[in-house]
């Protein structure tokens, strides 16, 4: 008997960590990367459109840019969400490639704190494992409408387009991001 009680309890003990270290079933920032990038299906001015009916505010923070891509449009709004500052940045172009230029948008929000389980919530949501990346970055190739994403599985990009979704996590905070490729 008391060698059933030491194993279940060395048991109990070993699980903690496991049960510590699971994705949560919602992250505050993960969500709104969601209902404004991916939701919108990364529409430019619908982003903004849901950014600022949220309550987002300008900024004057810049989008990173991409030598790849001609950027015509670039935007900027912040918000603090559940005492984290959050930093949505979001601009459409063209993305210049081999066979033509490919209309492109891109979609991320930054956060002010870490979010540690980021990757593991990504996996689930999307339900599928990462296309590439390692133990702090993700990358998963979707096509579809926002709530039926569906992994690409071929390198032309389909009809309809396709998005790269992307989670970094940095050591003080996270980063989301939708990038939107138009099929021509």
């Amino acid at each position: 008997m008391p060698r059933l009680t030491f194993l279940a309890a060395a048991a109990a003990v070993f699980m903690l960590p496991v049960a510590a270290a699971a994705a949560p079933d919602t992250d505050p920032a993960f969500d709104a990367f969601r209902s404004l990038c991916v939701a919108t299906s990364d529409d430019y001015a619908g982003v903004l459109k849901a950014a600022d009916s949220s309550g987002w505010r300008e900024t004057q923070v810049v989008p990173p840019t991409d030598a790849a891509i001609s950027v015509t449009d670039q935007a900027a709004r912040e918000t603090v969400l559940g005492g984290e500052n959050l930093t949505l940045l979001v601009n459409r172009g063209l993305q210049h490639m081999k066979s033509g230029d490919v209309p492109e948008t891109t979609c991320r929000v930054e956060t002010s704190k870490p979010h540690p389980g980021a990757i593991a919530l990504a996996k689930d949501w999307l339900g599928l494992a990462p296309d590439g990346g390692d133990a702090t970055l993700a990358y998963f190739i979707v096509t579809g409408p926002p709530d039926k994403l569906v992994h690409v599985t071929t390198a032309a990009i389909p009809p309809g387009g396709l998005s790269v979704i992307k989670v970094q996590l940095e050591t003080g905070s996270a980063i989301f991001v939708d990038q939107q490729f138009a099929s021509k």
